[in-house]
């Protein structure tokens, strides 16, 4: 199998050593593969619990108070790394991102996933609601590893058109013995609908998220959009738990 030049799987930067790593699990390039739950950022309860100490290991715990519902702004899957040159999609569901005249999400695809050996969030992307940590010097002998994607609709929607779109993903946090994980996450889309039936038409989102790894069933699998039909059936509580945290917030997401 070969990698593409941007891979971060291929070469790192700064390679670490096994003994490295033990010592340093943020040496270790993570893993891009598996299933995701993500979270808003701009969610009153979340925010509360990382600011202003940026305190990762108190945002993580109340991220699983709330997966353990289970709750979440969205979830992804993305294949093995293996995958992504051959075109394998990932999978994205984004209560935010929804059908204006059904009121549930899309069913959303991730294709030209890449990995990349440095991802940054633009000025446009940093808005006042997200919370990214600082990347490291692009000249830095350590980068901020990460991966992008573009969104596409999984199934034909009649008269609907996915007109702009962006994924970036990193990791923002590990703690010291490399288990627990945070992720920046980064979505943006817009989708028209040219069936003339709705005065607003369109669906214009962009949104930073905090990601966490999937729970684990008693099975041992991953629950979430790449293992299970479960998840499914969980979505309907999560869109109405949604609704209700837009009510409280007053705003859309």
């Amino acid at each position: 199998m070969s990698f593409k030049p941007n891979d971060l799987a291929a070469k790192s930067t700064t390679p670490a050593t096994k003994s490295e790593a033990a010592h340093h699990p943020e040496m270790m390039p993570p893993s891009f593969h598996g299933n995701f739950d993500l979270y808003a950022m701009e969610l009153p309860f979340i925010r509360s619990k990382f600011t202003p100490e940026h305190d990762y290991a108190a945002l993580l715990n109340e991220l699983r108070y709330h997966q353990a519902k289970p709750d979440s702004s969205a979830q992804i899957y993305l294949p093995d790394t293996d995958e992504f040159s051959a075109g394998v999609p990932g999978r994205l569901r984004s209560l935010p991102v929804e059908d204006p005249l059904e009121g549930m999400p899309y069913q959303l695809e991730l294709t030209s996933l890449a990995l990349r050996d440095s991802v940054s969030f633009t000025a446009c992307e940093t808005t006042e609601d997200a919370l990214y940590s600082s990347a490291a010097p692009v000249s830095s002998a350590r980068r901020t590893p990460g991966m992008t994607a573009t969104i596409v609709l999984a199934d034909d929607e009649c008269g609907v058109i996915m007109t702009e779109s962006s994924f970036k993903m990193r990791r923002a946090w590990v703690n010291p013995d490399g288990k627990d994980e945070v992720f920046s996450v980064y979505i943006a889309c817009t989708s028209a609908c040219a069936c003339g039936i709705l005065e607003d038409d369109y669906v214009d989102v962009r949104l930073p998220f905090w990601g966490i790894r999937a729970r684990v069933g008693p099975d041992g699998r991953e629950i979430g959009l790449g293992t299970t039909g479960e998840d499914d059936e969980n979505m309907d509580m999560r869109t109405l738990r949604l609704s209700l945290s837009r009510a409280a917030l007053n705003r859309d997401l």
